[in-house]
């Protein structure tokens, strides 16, 4: 069994270890840099490009399913602050201001869903909201 002494030492000993990883995180890597200066993140998966391609093509897949998948993993891309602000929104239920959440905090995604496509994209956020996906 460690003593108060040591458990403190252990503790402050896997602070510095996290301070020099967010450190090396902040200077080395693009992806997550972001997270350290408070711009958005532009992030445009994948998943998320094809999906709103298949949505364009018509037939049965609208941009809802693009929108759930995004809002499920949505929290890969966004800092605390960021997902409480969206959960603020959602629980105003502020179909605009969400959708202008989304075309801040990712731009590169948002350009892909057309204006007139904006409600079948809330209808898959709300759905991954109601699904319990995204708080």
């Amino acid at each position: 069994m460690e003593t108060k002494g040591e458990l403190k030492a252990r503790v402050n000993e896997m602070k510095e270890k996290y301070e020099r990883q967010r450190e090396w995180i902040k200077t080395k890597t693009k992806r997550y840099r972001h997270l350290f200066s408070g711009e958005p993140s532009g992030a445009c998966p994948n998943y998320f490009r094809y999906g709103c391609e298949e949505a364009k093509r018509g037939g049965k897949e609208s941009y809802a399913n693009p929108a759930w998948h995004l809002s499920y993993h949505i929290n890969q891309y966004m800092d605390d602050s960021e997902m409480e602000e969206l959960e603020n929104l959602a629980e105003k239920k502020d179909n605009k201001k969400i959708i202008q959440w989304f075309k801040f905090y990712l731009p590169r995604a948002m350009v892909l869903i057309p204006s007139h496509r904006k409600e079948s994209f809330l209808k898959g956020f709300w759905s991954a909201v109601e699904d319990g996906q995204v708080f």
